[in-house]
């Protein structure tokens, strides 16, 4: 459980997740059936007989609502993404020929990255505000999924996402804004994409997601983590500090990549390019093998 909850902790300061999801998902791994130890019998004195009544009113509604709160957290249902562009349908995933994909793992992500070229400013920002504890080095990312495929799947999982991304076209994505996200008294600050056409990116998650219907249903709300924290103030100074700084990033999105990490202190590495739209130009990225 620890190591679990270390490992979501991990997500969350390196941007992969916001932190209301971070919340929801350690809600979850903390909501546990409550064992009670068996009474200790009191020495020398005989132990009461079992009472045949049923639980007190305070017990009854103790379990009522550690069952409201179980349904609760079954029941989540994650917003709603954006609409798509005009003329954009929800898009129909290609049908999978080979085994089904059941082992989602996380430590691979499908995402949307910023040519090389954009990734100094944006991780010199990164670099400050990364937990001491996380030894891999930051990059800029935007998450699409995340659990994904086992290694052992990566090339089944890139076949499958050619097909269903051969008819989804490239759009354009402009990077000029610091935005919060405020989780109660701490912050998340980011760099908020704006897409053209509108909702691609949206569109983008949909067919992605369409094509692993297995994988559980999550929010989307693209973005690029830049910093985690405590204190809401800190994170609008910082934001200030950042933006009056900040010169405009402009990059098409032209494919995705599986990315994923061998260690725990091993930065994630493009494995696999998925390229968008029925023509694949030369990759930004070079893949790096497993082994």
């Amino acid at each position: 459980m620890s190591s679990e909850l270390q490992q979501l902790e991990e997500l969350r300061e390196a941007g992969f997740i916001q932190t209301v999801e971070y919340e929801e998902r350690r809600a979850a791994l903390l909501c546990q059936p409550v064992h009670k130890s068996p009474a200790v019998p009191v020495v020398n004195e005989p132990e009461p007989e079992p009472e045949p009544e049923h639980a007190s009113e305070s017990d009854q509604e103790e379990e009522e609502e550690e069952q409201q709160e179980e349904e609760e957290v079954e029941q989540y249902v994650p917003p709603v993404v954006s609409p798509l562009p005009p003329g954009v349908r929800s898009p129909v995933a290609p049908v999978f020929s080979g085994p089904a994909f059941t082992s989602f793992v996380m430590y691979s992500s499908l995402v949307a990255l910023p040519p090389p070229e954009f990734w100094k400013p944006i991780v010199d920002i990164k670099r400050n505000h990364m937990n001491p504890r996380i030894k891999r080095p930051p990059y800029p990312h935007m998450t699409l999924l995340q659990p994904f495929v086992s290694a052992d799947r990566f090339d089944d999982a890139a076949r499958h996402l050619r097909e269903a991304l051969r008819g989804f076209a490239p759009f354009h994505v402009r990077i000029a804004r610091f935005e919060i996200y405020e989780n109660g008294g701490s912050a998340t600050l980011y760099l908020a994409p704006e897409v053209t056409p509108s909702g691609s990116m949206q569109a983008l998650f949909v067919a992605c997601r369409a094509a692993f219907p297995q994988l559980d249903p999550k929010p989307f709300d693209p973005h690029i983590g830049v910093g985690y924290f405590r204190s809401v103030a800190q994170a609008r100074a910082l934001q200030a500090r950042y933006q009056r700084g900040w010169r405009t990033i402009d990059f098409d999105v032209k494919e995705i990549y599986l990315v994923s990490r061998i260690a725990e202190d091993t930065p994630f590495e493009v494995r696999r390019v998925i390229a968008l739209g029925p023509t694949e130009t030369a990759p930004l990225f070079e893949c790096k093998s497993l082994y």
